[in-house]
C-alpha cells in the first residue's frame, strides 16, 4: 500500500505528535502542522488542505506506515490521507470522482479498446 496524498484539516493543536512520528513528512509550526515541501509534487510548504498535492517519488510508499501511524495518533484527528491499495503509480487514486464512476460503469468496454 502506498499513500498518494496527505493533508492537515483545520483544528491542529500543534502537539508535535505527527512530527515526532514522521519528521520527514510533517513540520509543526506555531499555528498548525504543514506537509514538508520536499515530499510534495508541488513543492509548497502548507497543510496541503486546499492543494491536495500528491506525495513525490516513492515517499508515499516508503513512509506509508509512519504517515498512517501519525494520523492514527493525532489527538484531534486532523491528519487525513489517500492511499493507493494496488501499489501502482497512484494515477487511479488521483482521478476525479466523476471519471472513477465512468471507469467503474464502462470499465469493461474501455479495457477492450486499444490504448490511445
Amino acid at each position: 500500500m502506498a499513500i498518494t496524498k496527505v493533508w492537515i484539516e483545520d483544528g491542529c493543536i500543534v502537539c508535535n505528535a505527527c512530527e515526532t512520528t514522521a519528521p520527514e513528512v510533517f513540520s509543526v509550526t506555531e499555528e498548525t502542522c504543514k506537509i514538508r515541501a520536499e515530499v510534495r509534487v508541488d513543492g509548497l510548504f502548507t497543510p496541503n488542505l486546499d492543494e491536495r498535492s500528491a506525495l513525490s517519488g516513492t515517499i508515499g510508499k516508503e513512509l506509508a506506515d509512519q504517515i498512517q501511524e501519525a494520523a492514527e495518533g493525532c489527538p484531534v484527528e486532523v491528519i487525513k490521507f489517500e492511499k493507493n491499495k494496488n501499489g501502482g503509480s497512484g494515477a487511479s487514486a488521483a482521478l476525479p470522482q466523476a471519471l472513477k464512476s465512468v471507469r467503474n460503469r464502462f470499465g469493461r468496454l474501455l479495457e477492450d479498446r486499444p490504448s490511445w
